[in-house]
């Protein structure tokens, strides 16, 4: 199942349908709206799980076992879409401190060919407790396990399964709010970690600087982000957003986690090997740079941009969070060229682990690089073909994207100061894959400069 995000005069933005489900890429002009418009992505899908779950006729009486299908998707849709046409204003205000102009805001499912399946097992076991002051045994209350569930209709087979304990004591509702909120979850692939991260343009300055900037203003900070949960009060003087202040949290809660650094080890390998040629570690409360030639630790500091820009992606796959979602913004910022493409790889390699992407490039040596990576990867060249060509550019199978779910979205600033967002299509015929015709009107521009300069 797809999931669309739409908008329409949304600042300067006229219109876009963005497309959430797996790999999403904005290329495009400066003050274009990308940024904006990833980071109302992002605070969205905050907002979903506020939504009511429509329970409808379904009863958990009936053989244990509650079924969602496309109907009620349906209905789920219309009351989300309601949510937010209605709270549009305050959802701005909660994104971006800031009231921004803007029309509609709503989503739509696409492709819905799977249903929900919520099971109840009744036979968990209850726990006893010994109290500490004595020797009585207190009974814990009844407990109530849920399978969670999301198949394919056809085949049946469990897609996503998570199991879900409520304790007793409860009444229906709000067990049932509960079980709902973690449907939503598995709906929108939130996940049960800590669901999705935005890395903002500017990770140098703030990683470099977060300590302090909390030391100093956090209680300010916290203060008037209360005024502004109400949606009345328009104006942040702090020029915060939530996503950004997301993110400076994130830094200053990280804790080092020894699962998360298993888990992700092939992609942290991948960072030190390719694009920062050492180690980032943490010592204590500091984080240090070690480079692969000795054994000399760098604060971070005194290391080159590039390791700082790469610092906060170490600490997003080596923190508790198990962040299913990556709003990644400017992903070439600091990186040589040469290293853009590294970077390029290591982006398929995260989708590949099951991370969700959502980028901005405006680099045409990111973007080109990318492009070739998709076009290797959805060739229908013979297995020996293609591993002809991987082996000849020095490239894996790691390298190509398993999945074809992949959009693209270019955003045009017009004369009249708006923007437009067109999704660009992957071309089979040539085979050419995506056009960024506005990278290529800058190299054709620059090549016609450098024949009249050397004239």
């Amino acid at each position: 199942m797809r999931i669309i995000i739409g908008v329409s005069n949304f600042g300067k933005i006229r219109s876009a349908e963005i497309d959430i489900s797996n790999f999403t890429i904005f290329v495009g002009n400066n003050n274009s709206g990308k940024s904006y418009m990833m980071q109302l992505l992002y605070g969205v899908l905050q907002e979903v799980p506020k939504v009511e779950i429509p329970w409808g006729d379904f009863s958990f009486e009936i053989e244990n076992k509650v079924i969602f299908d496309g109907c009620w998707f349906d209905v789920y849709e219309q009351r989300i879409n309601e949510y937010l046409q209605i709270n549009k204003d305050a959802i701005i205000n909660r994104i971006f401190h800031k009231m921004i102009p803007i029309d509609r805001l709503y989503i739509r499912f696409i492709d819905v060919l799977e249903e929900m399946v919520v099971s109840v097992d009744e036979s968990v076991e209850i726990p006893k407790l010994r109290v500490e002051n004595g020797d009585d045994l207190v009974i814990e209350p009844s407990k109530r396990s849920y399978w969670i569930q999301k198949r394919m209709r056809e085949s049946k087979e469990n897609l996503n399964r998570v199991r879900l304990i409520v304790h007793g004591g409860l009444s229906k509702e709000r067990e049932r709010s509960i079980v709902g909120k973690n449907i939503c979850k598995l709906i929108f692939d939130m996940g049960s970690g800590s669901g999705n991260l935005y890395l903002p343009p500017s990770r140098t300055g703030i990683l470099l600087l977060y300590k302090y900037f909390f030391a100093e203003r956090d209680k300010r900070i916290v203060q008037q982000f209360e005024k502004n949960s109400d949606g009345e009060k328009t104006e942040n003087e702090l020029g915060l957003t939530t996503p950004v202040y997301d993110f400076l949290q994130f830094l200053l809660l990280y804790t080092q986690s020894e699962r998360q650094l298993q888990k992700n080890s092939e992609l942290i390998r991948f960072i030190e090997n390719h694009l920062i040629d050492g180690k980032i570690l943490q010592q204590g409360d500091d984080t240090v740079y070690r480079p692969r030639e000795n054994e000399i630790q760098v604060p971070l500091y005194l290391s080159s941009s590039m390791v700082n820009e790469m610092a906060p992606l170490v600490k997003a796959l080596t923190g508790t969070g198990d962040y299913s979602c990556f709003f990644y913004d400017e992903v070439e910022t600091c990186l040589h060229p040469a290293k853009q493409g590294e970077m390029a790889r290591l982006l398929m390699r995260l989708n590949n682990s099951g991370k969700k992407l959502v980028i901005s490039t405006h680099s045409d040596t990111m973007a080109s690089k990318m492009n070739n990576l998709l076009l290797l990867s959805f060739s229908e060249e013979s297995s020996s073909e293609k591993e002809a060509k991987l082996k000849k550019l020095g490239l894996t199978q790691e390298d190509l994207l398993q999945s074809e779910h992949v959009h693209v979205y270019q955003f045009v600033n017009q004369d009249n100061g708006s923007s437009i967002v067109k999704e660009l299509e992957f071309k089979r015929v040539p085979y050419t894959g995506y056009d960024f015709s506005q990278f290529m009107d800058s190299a054709q521009n620059l090549y016609e400069e450098s024949m009249t300069v050397m004239e």
